[in-house]
């Protein structure tokens, strides 16, 4: 495996599934504004999700055009969502700033370096996120706040560009489709938790790092363009949005927090349950839903990928490297009850990640 580079400054990470040329605008944009700021001090490492081979295929082919030496990819045999895609590719990486970024994105502007120059000037962020505009420019939400029951009841104001501060400021969280991570606070706090499958990962680390004692922070001064969920057109999220939802409240808020929101998507649900077929749906998966762990069939494989960097050679010999990355449940495993588990055991990692060549 080619050794990240001592003197790297910045990691940038994104997970790709079934969206080649989406991801490929992604890299390209990202690699314009990056180059000039950083020279060498940077790597960006693509993680594909176990895409369909010809989408994978494709991504190859186009991230080996732009003849990139910083540009790293890497396969997953399964599609082991985004926390754990993203845990992947810190193996790889070097870099003091940590900036997980959606494939769905992309950059007009350098809106790294003004974020890494905010965090190196407060040395107490933990992490930052960038103000998001839509595919036309516009802003758009960008931060968040706690989402349990009381915040859903008390915060129902409708988004108000005029609103946005003009400054940096505190919040409860960033969104997921940009984070940048200070090293160090993402270590302390363990990374993202790879029970999440997908939605609310960004609430939950937020949450650990705030109780670490680190700031999150939204900075308005530096912008993307973020195009929003191009890989999950025409799929039904929303049972996976509230399992994720319901696991990092009882997680991270308590039984009583839980309960408070899981009463009030039931009555919620059922009230339209007679009229509409997919509340009826989204009712019969919400009492049937176990704990994220328990219905995950990532817990029973291990996980063969490949990495490949196109650019890497010696003399005319081009090289690939291959590593293997292993899932297995840990021993204590997922708290048999998890509705009436201990926060302690609901903690502990159901599962452990090892890596290597």
């Amino acid at each position: 495996m080619a050794a990240p580079a001592g003197d790297e400054t910045l990691t940038i990470v994104l997970v790709h599934f079934n969206t080649p040329l989406a991801t490929a605008r992604c890299v390209s944009s990202a690699l314009n504004v990056v180059r000039p700021a950083f020279g060498d001090g940077f790597r960006m490492v693509v993680v594909d999700n176990c895409s369909e081979p010809r989408a994978f295929e494709r991504l190859q082919d186009e991230i080996a055009a732009l003849a990139a030496p910083e540009v790293l990819l890497f396969r997953n045999c399964i599609n082991a969502g985004f926390g754990l895609g993203c845990m992947m590719a810190l193996n790889f990486s070097a870099g003091g700033f940590i900036a997980f970024i959606n494939s769905d994105t992309e950059f007009d502007t350098d809106c790294f370096s003004p974020l890494i120059a905010h965090m190196q000037a407060n040395p107490a962020i933990g992490v930052i996120g960038p103000q998001h505009l839509s595919q036309d420019g516009a802003p758009t939400r960008s931060y968040g706040f706690d989402d349990g029951l009381c915040a859903r009841l008390s915060r129902r104001e409708k988004f108000d560009p005029a609103a946005l501060p003009g400054a940096p400021i505190d919040v409860d969280y960033v969104f997921g489709a940009f984070m940048m991570f200070r090293r160090e606070a993402l270590a302390q706090c363990g990374g993202f938790d790879p029970t999440i499958f997908l939605f609310y990962e960004e609430m939950d680390i937020c949450q650990r790092l705030r109780a670490a004692g680190w700031r999150i922070v939204f900075h308005p001064g530096a912008s993307f363009r973020h195009i929003g969920q191009a890989s999950l057109k025409g799929a039904d999220t929303k049972p996976e949005s509230d399992r994720a939802l319901l696991y990092v409240i009882r997680k991270n808020k308590g039984f009583l927090s839980w309960l408070g929101l899981f009463l009030s998507k039931l009555v919620s649900y059922a009230l339209r349950a007679p009229f509409r077929a997919r509340h009826r749906i989204l009712l019969r998966r919400l009492v049937t839903m176990g704990p994220p762990q328990a219905s995950s069939w990532r817990v029973d494989q291990a996980c063969n990928f490949e990495y490949t960097n196109h650019t890497v050679s010696e003399g005319s010999v081009r090289k690939s490297y291959s590593a293997r990355a292993e899932i297995r449940p840990s021993p204590e495993g997922f708290p048999r009850d998890f509705v009436f588990a201990d926060r302690e055991a609901i903690l502990r990692k159901p599962y452990h990640v090892t890596l290597r060549r």
